[in-house]
């Protein structure tokens, strides 16, 4: 085989398994909290969590820009997809940051004024309008974003993992809580993600409703476990109605059909919640773009009771 050939051949193979090769994975620096990386300028670090059930857990940081110590801000948690959950924890946990562009994202939101080239040209005029005219009448407050690495629940054939829920939202919250001065209590804690991750925020917002203030799943994979989810909700139905939900899918979503279906259960328990559909696939330009921009926001409006 020429070597052209060859080179042609492994290019073909990493596409069509998705995968997207890491290029470094972080570095010390000095009298910090934990290990900045890609995307520390702007305001993303690397930091460890111990857990006593786990060990040692590495999450990412995004701090929002123009952080002010001692400011209470809220926490959202947010999941990553299958691609980074495979990925070694540490490599992993930079999914939202470096991977899927949050931390530019975060800053577009900031700015105040939203763009079609935010969203990577996946947004209709009327939704881009939408959005701007909410940040307009109240602008983007900012929030702390913790993404920790995504244990795989789909490898794992099985929807409950008590040692990582525990982690997710029991140490986890208390331990961000604790070093950068956020506020406390469930309605200053949002649960997102995508794909696999949207699962996660699931299972998270329907099993501990007392913990979590808002849920929001952007093309949840819960093709597996729909039927336990709306177990789950069925008997946490009264405290799940006075936490906002959002499912969120897409236009080229292969998983659109199941979330729909996740929907119409929802609404037939009498859980209220926001069912909305965007532009792009089921891909790190839907989440690079759109998607991350919807979680944002979506979550920002809550935190603050406004509407998106």
């Amino acid at each position: 085989m020429s070597r052209r050939r060859t080179v042609l051949l492994v290019a073909l193979l990493l596409l069509a398994g998705g995968c997207r090769c890491p290029r470094d994975e972080g570095r010390s620096t000095p009298g910090s909290t934990g290990r900045d990386g890609p995307g520390a300028r702007l305001g993303a670090r690397l930091i460890t969590v111990a857990s006593k059930q786990l060990g040692p857990q590495p999450v990412v940081v995004l701090l929002p820009p123009g952080f002010q110590p001692g400011r209470s801000y809220p926490l959202l948690l947010a999941f990553s997809g299958r691609g980074e959950a495979v990925m070694a924890p540490e490599r992993g946990a930079w999914g939202w940051a470096r991977d899927y562009g949050l931390a530019r994202q975060l800053e577009a939101v900031q700015r105040g004024r939203l763009t079609a080239r935010d969203f990577g040209g996946l947004v209709s005029p009327s939704r881009l309008q939408r959005y701007n005219r909410s940040l307009a009448a109240a602008p983007f407050s900012g929030m702390v974003v913790a993404c920790p690495h995504t244990f795989d629940l789909l490898g794992a054939g099985q929807l409950r993992r008590t040692d990582y829920e525990q982690f997710y939202i029991e140490e986890l919250p208390r331990e961000l809580r604790r070093r950068y001065d956020l506020r406390g209590g469930p309605e200053a804690l949002g649960v997102d993600g995508v794909s696999l991750g949207g699962l996660w925020s699931l299972l998270l917002g329907f099993a501990h409703p007392d913990r979590v203030g808002q849920i929001g799943a952007l093309q949840p994979a819960v093709t597996p476990y729909l039927e336990q989810l709306v177990a789950l909700a069925a008997d946490r139905l009264e405290a799940l109605k006075r936490r906002p939900l959002s499912l969120v899918t897409s236009t080229g979503d292969g998983l659109r059909p199941v979330v729909t279906r996740l929907s119409e259960e929802l609404r037939r328990l009498g859980l209220p919640h926001s069912f909305t559909l965007l532009d792009g696939p089921h891909d790190y330009e839907f989440n690079r773009g759109p998607g991350g921009l919807q979680m944002l926001l979506w979550h920002d409006r809550k935190f603050q009771g406004q509407p998106l």
